[in-house]
């Protein structure tokens, strides 16, 4: 059973109020992708010819007071509800995740979301809040992954639901200077960053922006080749190995795709 969640690092019990799961489907899908095919004229038999995601993840339900917390009052205030509204209501996505009371349940499973909010009455009083979640992507994703590495190789395995490529955000401290480069040998994809120095701190963020930043001055356009570090995943294979020419600390900050629907 689910009736509390955690949004942007605050839970919805620290306000009060319980969630009511009003979504009327009986299952969930674990993806929506619809696979595209073509077929020859004087052919029975289809191709594949690729998939695409039929929409993002989204889902309603009901919030209310908690009777435990509030026995003498269930109406909510106006006070209460700009409250509630300026919390759920960002402009951005933040992450997201249902608390499940069942200790049996070790699944944990983030999304990054947006909320769309309205009030619910009986007859003159808001009596709780209808909130509708609209996802940025069709699937769900892991707990935040966070590993260090030190030396000149290093092995990532990647154990995602979906095939295709994850942007890690990474951090090297190098511990001797030169021109740096870091290979993943899965595809030959080497990220290089020249003239650097020991001591230095790279810092490249790769889930929303492929940024590069770095303690040190660069002139980026000339000493960065803007070939972002990332973890292949295939169905045959999803172990990545890393190689760095110079000795280096690298952390690497990631989470997996997870193909489940919302509760």
């Amino acid at each position: 059973m689910v009736s509390d969640f955690i949004f942007d690092g605050r839970s919805l019990s620290s306000f009060g109020y319980i969630l009511i799961n009003t979504n009327t489907e009986d299952t969930q899908d674990v993806s929506e992708m619809e696979l595209e095919y073509i077929k020859g004229a004087r052919n029975d038999r289809g191709y594949s010819a690729g998939y695409k995601y039929d929409a993002n993840l989204t889902a309603t339900y009901t919030i209310i007071k908690d009777y435990c917390e509030f026995p003498d009052n269930q109406d909510m205030t106006d006070e209460e509800i700009s409250e509630i509204t300026r919390w759920l209501c960002r402009k951005q996505y933040k992450w997201f995740r249902f608390i499940d009371e069942d200790p049996d349940n070790n699944d944990e499973v983030w999304y990054k979301v947006q909320w769309t909010v309205k009030k619910k009455f009986i007859g003159d009083s808001v009596v709780g809040l209808e909130i509708t979640l609209h996802t940025n992507a069709p699937y769900g994703f892991t707990k935040q992954i966070e590993n260090s590495y030190d030396g000149k190789s290093f092995t990532v395995n990647v154990d995602s639901d979906e095939e295709g490529y994850i942007y890690p955000d990474i951090t090297i401290t190098l511990l001797e200077g030169g021109d740096f480069k870091l290979t993943n040998s899965y595809e030959n994809r080497e990220t290089e960053l020249k003239n650097c120095v020991e001591g230095e701190t790279i810092t490249l963020l790769g889930y929303d922006l492929q940024q590069i930043e770095s303690t040190e001055t660069h002139d980026f356009i000339n000493e960065y080749n803007y070939k972002f570090p990332r973890l292949c995943c295939e169905y045959t294979n999803t172990v990545n190995s890393f190689e760095t020419n110079l000795n280096c600390v690298v952390t690497m900050k990631y989470r997996e795709i997870r193909k489940v629907g919302l509760k």
